[in-house]
């Protein structure tokens, strides 16, 4: 039996920075549920930023105050400098 949450750990060190999810020949070997088990155990570790579309671990996410979803580093600098522009 394949060892699911190392799967789920590879595809999230995988993906957090890159704009497609790093699926391996390991996870497509598997069965429809474990498939599904994979992928909610990735979820918790990773989303897409709202704005730009990449992937990343959820730590490195920001929300912002008055938008919706979160947002990577520099998307989430790019609103804070339309907000400044914008108060000016």
């Amino acid at each position: 039996m394949a060892d699911l949450e190392a799967i789920a750990n590879e595809i999230i060190s995988g993906s957090s920075g890159s704009f497609y999810l790093g699926y391996s020949e390991e996870y497509e070997s598997l069965s429809a549920q474990d498939k599904e088990a994979v992928m909610k155990m990735v979820w918790e570790e990773i989303d897409s930023c709202s704005e730009c579309g990449w992937y990343w671990d959820i730590h490195n996410l920001e929300y912002i105050e008055g938008h919706e979803g979160h947002y990577c580093w520099q998307c989430a600098r790019d609103l804070y400098e339309e907000e400044e522009e914008i108060d000016e």
